[in-house]
């Protein structure tokens, strides 16, 4: 029997330079790595309706039903491995295949690979059929030519995509998704208010089999505030449509964002039905009445109004129980771009619902909100939730997901800066996070204009961000992220702010007295707690109210597993030791952080041979941190010897010279041999510095200026390399240091 064929678009993805990348970074990294790029495609395909039909190292092949749907998801995924440091091309082809779901073969699958690897690093090609599928839409696109395609007969024409409209990669709601691939939006362009009504008239026809997605499963939706959108009035010929449309997209919207839980649109009617007779009004009273009747917290009660050649929106918020107004929305425009004046009103009405503060705003206010796109804040808001409760990595890729919506959500990207922070460490990714925050920090209030200033200099080491905290916290005394953000200064920069760790012990326990319950302020505390002046009670009693409020999470597990090493019995501790045979690659690492006071460097010393022998082959950083642990120990010929390790050969002599500056005896025929300019590691930064410095400790005023001339080349250099990026910044820093020394 022959198979059934079925006309489908083929999408296929790979990471550009996959082998390169994989030999810089070594195979760990490059594994984890790996696995963030296809979590990010999977959940993206899913997003956007494709079905995933293979996965081969790098590469994906998905299938899709729409064209239009199979290059959004290209256009976002793209953008979304940027984010994580990867470089995709893409090739997209329509045409016949056999079988269905998640199986697909026949010549069609063939062409697109071959599309797929004429694509340059970056490039989304697409082949005529889809190109003539979606040809008079939104989707921009720049002929790139005719084409040979190995093993594909005939020459073959290619498109490359330049633009992809925002509201495309919106793929939140399954409602716009359907209306989306039956009727372009340009043709609201050309029907004016009739093409408003016969959309809605459609998307009432597909609306019954659209249930809203609700919260987030993490959350406690019987606990959430809830809101019941009753039917509006309307005025104007042809409108009657949205009297109860509005139910339905307004409910759709603002369902799940912020902690609201929207009363589902089939009650709302329902109970409405019960009390208002067909075609009549209500007053406000029973309006409020049928809201109470729904279980909601809060009413929303609006008007569709003709005006003019436009439309105007109003809906007005009030406490169901009280019947007080707590704030209107008012939107005014064109019938042609209902959704966008959906999506505004929508955005007005939450900020309201914020406002009042019982709803969990997660610190955010009217005035901090510059998106005008509902999913790009349901993601934020999203995030929010996973930021306070300690889940990074989550939080990270809802932000992402935020931005991908409005790449101009200055808030969002702020966070985003925070989550790589919190979960990879200073890194490019985070610094360009922040800096598209300033890029658009013109659109935030005062006060958040200074939290991006300040992550912006903390980003790059500068201590300019501790004196903008400072004089945010004199402003804003009562703000718990304020004194978050200066605990964090005083932090990670104590020895340039010349404060001692009890400031910033201070400035976060300011903050989580402001805000119990905002798990990131704890972390710091504790580290200092187990640090520097180790005291088990204060350790545990945090560590427990950590747990209470981010437990399972990756930090929450180095916590008990640092304190069951530092301070357990002998039953815990070989607990702890079995936790970390079966841990992530990180954890031993993140243990070992809290693990740096003297009492504890026997533990510290276990902990590092562990991570070096037991994590899959020689690891450089385990072994390096091994040699630290060693020489702080003074077991200088442990130390030596551990140096051996050939995992460290590039290192060597940077350690070595460590050591000496420290005042330890390292013998100076080992020191001349690993540090003297020729045989010095000058693929960082720090090989030049260690061995100038050494130079000129010597006198070799010629090799020292051989180094100062390397480090101001590199710099120079880097801009062609990519931009003002973090290496470039720490190369000109050596430099100066090293300036310094022959100065000195």
């Amino acid at each position: 029997m022959t198979a059934a064929r079925n006309l489908a678009t083929i999408l296929f993805t790979d990471i550009v330079g996959s082998t390169e990348r994989a030999t810089d970074i070594g195979n760990r990294r490059w594994r984890e790595l790996l696995e963030r790029h296809h979590s990010v495609v999977r959940e993206l395909l899913h997003r956007h309706d494709g079905v995933e039909i293979n996965t081969a190292g790098d590469s994906f092949v998905a299938r899709f039903d729409d064209p239009v749907r199979a290059i959004a998801a290209a256009w976002a995924i793209r953008e979304a491995v940027g984010g994580i440091g990867l470089e995709l091309r893409a090739g997209i082809h329509m045409g016949q295949v056999e079988g269905e779901g998640r199986s697909a073969v026949g010549i069609a699958v063939h062409v697109g690979a071959r599309v797929s690897q004429a694509a340059e690093p970056g490039e989304i090609l697409v082949s005529r059929s889809v190109h003539d599928a979606v040809e008079g839409g939104e989707i921009d696109f720049e002929d790139r030519g005719v084409h040979d395609l190995k093993g594909v007969p005939g020459d073959r024409r290619l498109f490359r995509v330049v633009r992809v409209p925002p509201d495309l990669l919106d793929a939140g709601s399954p409602w716009r998704r359907r209306l989306a691939s039956r009727l372009p939006r340009r043709g609201l362009a050309a029907a004016g208010l009739m093409g408003a009504v016969a959309l809605a008239a459609l998307f009432l026809f597909v609306r019954d089999d659209a249930p809203h997605s609700g919260l987030p499963a993490t959350a406690d939706a019987a606990a959430a505030p809830a809101i019941a959108v009753l039917p509006f009035t309307v005025q104007g010929e042809g409108l009657e449509v949205w009297r109860e449309g509005m139910v339905d997209v307004l409910s759709t919207n603002l369902d799940g964002a912020g902690g609201i839980r929207a009363i589902d649109s089939r009650t709302v009617l329902a109970r409405w039905r019960e009390s208002v007779e067909e075609g009549a009004s209500a007053d406000l009273a029973r309006s409020l009445e049928v809201a109470r009747r729904t279980g909601a917290r809060y009413a929303l009660l609006g008007s569709v109004v003709a005006s003019g050649s436009g439309m105007r929106l109003v809906a007005d918020l009030y406490d169901a129980r009280s019947g007080a107004g707590l704030g209107r929305g008012q939107v005014e425009g064109s019938p042609d771009s209902i959704f966008g004046l959906v999506d505004r009103l929508s955005i007005e009405i939450l900020a309201q619902a914020l406002e009042e503060g019982e709803v969990p705003s997660e610190e955010l206010r009217l005035a901090s909100i510059t998106t005008g796109s509902v999913s790009a804040l349901k993601a934020y808001l999203e995030g929010e939730s996973l930021f306070r409760r300690g889940e990074y990595r989550s939080a990270l890729t809802a932000y992402q997901r935020a931005l991908m919506a409005d790449s101009t959500f200055a808030l969002a990207a702020y966070r985003l800066s925070q989550a790589y922070g919190w979960t990879v460490g200073p890194s490019e990714e985070g610094e360009q996070a922040i800096e598209r925050a300033v890029r658009f920090i013109e659109r935030l209030p005062e006060k958040q204009a200074a939290f991006v200033r300040a992550e912006l200099a903390l980003e790059r080491g500068a201590i300019e961000g501790v004196e903008i905290m400072r004089e945010a916290v004199g402003r804003h005394p009562d703000d718990a992220e304020a004194w978050f953000l200066l605990g964090e200064m005083y932090f990670h920069l104590a020895g340039q702010a010349l404060v001692p760790p009890g400031e910033a012990d201070r400035a976060f326990l300011r903050a989580i007295r402001l805000d119990p319950r905002f798990a990131p302020a704890y972390i710091h505390r504790i580290h200092l707690a187990l640090r520097y002046a180790p005291d088990s009670v204060r350790a545990a009693e945090m560590i427990a109210t950590y747990g209470s409020l981010a437990g399972g999470t990756s930090v929450d597990r180095e916590f008990e597993t640092a304190f069951a090493l530092a301070f357990g019995d002998s039953a815990s501790r070989t607990r702890a030791w079995a936790a970390l045979d079966t841990a992530s690659f990180y954890l031993p690492f993140m243990v070992y952080q809290n693990l740096a006071h003297a009492r504890f460097l026997d533990t510290a010393t276990r902990v590092m041979r562990f991570a070096r022998d037991s994590l899959g082959g020689p690891d450089p950083l385990a072994a390096a941190l091994l040699v630290e642990i060693l020489f702080h120990r003074g077991r200088l010929g442990e130390a030596i010897e551990a140096s051996l390790d050939p995992a460290l050969e590039p290192r060597r002599g940077l350690l070595l010279y460590e050591a000496h500056v420290r005042g330890l005896p390292i013998e100076e025929t080992e020191l001349v041999r690993e540090l003297q300019l020729s045989a010095a590691d000058t693929t960082h930064p720090f090989g030049l510095l260690y061995a100038g410095a050494f130079a000129a400790e010597l006198g070799l005023w010629g090799d020292y200026a051989a180094a100062v001339e390397g480090l101001r080349a590199r710099a120079s250099a880097a801009p062609e390399q990519g931009g003002d990026s973090v290496r470039m910044r720490l190369t000109t820093g050596a430099m100066t240091a090293l300036q310094g020394v022959g100065a000195w």
